[in-house]
């Protein structure tokens, strides 16, 4: 229930909003921030596969993504320049069963349900962790596509990896990006 002169939200007692991927993806961008603020020159934080590096320009963080189908495995390794923020989203983790049925926690706003895209699994890669996290969501929503037109729109040196539930990882690359490194076999998956 919409209550317009309290300005908030009332959810039904059954109902549950979990707003904590973008939010962890800003805190930990804050923290980052704070950090260099008070002049730590070098860092990353890593919280739960979102991830922020800095420092020098000639510093490269390598990264492993997990393999969404083994996460006893990583799908591959990228290697990042400094001052880069990395997030993944998937539909295979954060899972419920409703009636028989598998439902997912990535929910397109549009229709009110989890997401249908071709996806599994997504991360961007940008100059900011906020970001990253926004856009590997609307990689998941969008399907590849139409969430890499969107992406590119509005931000065009993200650089966006992706597994598809069938096993195809698609990877877009951009010169001027922040990956340095893919470190990746056709084999992994």
């Amino acid at each position: 229930m919409i209550h317009k002169g309290m300005r908030s939200i009332q959810l039904a007692s059954n109902v549950g909003l979990d707003l904590g991927g973008i939010a962890k993806g800003w805190s930990i961008q804050q923290m980052a921030n704070q950090l260099k603020k008070k002049g730590t020159s070098l860092g990353a934080i890593d919280g739960g596969g979102d991830i922020v590096t800095w420092g020098p320009a000639s510093k490269h963080w390598s990264i492993a993504l997990s393999h969404p189908f083994d996460l006893s495995k990583n799908l591959m390794s990228i290697k990042v320049k400094s001052n880069s923020g990395i997030a993944t989203s998937s539909v295979g983790k954060r899972l419920w069963k409703v009636n028989g049925h598998t439902h997912h926690h990535i929910i397109d706003g549009r229709i009110s349900k989890p997401s249908s895209s071709e996806l599994l699994q997504a991360t961007v890669v940008s100059e900011d962790l906020t970001v990253s996290e926004v856009y590997a969501k609307c990689m998941l929503i969008l399907g590849w596509d139409a969430g890499l037109r969107l992406a590119k729109m509005h931000h065009p040196s993200l650089e966006v990896i992706a597994v598809t539930k069938e096993g195809k990882v698609l990877i877009e690359k951009n010169a001027k990006g922040q990956v340095y490194h893919y470190g990746y076999s056709p084999r992994a998956i």
